[in-house]
């Protein structure tokens, strides 16, 4: 069989997934290289594997440019909207809150940008926040989403093919396929307020 996606450890088995680590972290080095130092991340449930991925880019990344680790600064949310915008009010109503927050889905960005303006931020400007996934909406949103974009059409062509091959018998010279998403920088990142 083929899967979308893989699992934590032995994966005995063909698939195509995208490399979750690299694109968050992509996303924490963009923001690091425009200034900022106090990064949020909101999330999606722990115990997924995809979502274990995207925390572990999120560590690494802020690792990798010294930036400091806040546990306090980390909200595990569900997928939805809503549930990125309670986060969001938890991370601005911080005494000290993040100039930047990163959001494992656009979804949950979506949530953290409505909640920003609700509270008078101008994102872009007085905070940063990053989604993950490219979805439609994200270069229509005000300001327009700063993503990961993932090439999902192509991935399930991939997986289409392996499967193909699979049923005919015929060999499938790369049976495990990671694909590393882009960064699409757009206006919801902006330089560290000062």
């Amino acid at each position: 069989f083929v899967a979308f996606g893989r699992v934590e450890g032995d994966n005995n088995f063909c698939y195509v997934d995208e490399d979750g680590t690299a694109g968050i972290r992509a996303a924490v080095d963009h923001l690091a290289a425009l200034g900022h130092r106090r990064l949020g991340y909101i999330s999606e449930p722990t115990h997924l594997t995809k979502s274990y991925h995207r925390y572990a880019g999120f560590r690494e990344g802020v690792e990798a440019n010294n930036l400091p680790y806040d546990p306090a600064l980390v909200i595990e949310a569900n997928f939805r909207q809503d549930s990125g915008r309670q986060s969001a009010l938890r991370l601005l109503s911080m005494e000290k809150p993040p100039t930047a927050i990163v959001c494992a889905n656009d979804l949950l960005a979506l949530g953290a940008l409505n909640e920003a303006q609700s509270r008078g931020l101008v994102v872009g400007r007085d905070v940063s926040i990053t989604g993950f996934d490219d979805i439609l909406l994200a270069e229509y949103t005000h300001p327009s989403l700063t993503t990961l974009h993932q090439p999902a059409q192509e991935m399930g062509g991939m997986v289409a093919d392996i499967l193909l091959k699979l049923v005919n018998k015929e060999p499938v010279e790369e049976p495990q396929i990671i694909i590393r998403p882009t960064l699409v920088v757009r206006e919801s990142s902006g330089p560290a307020p000062t």
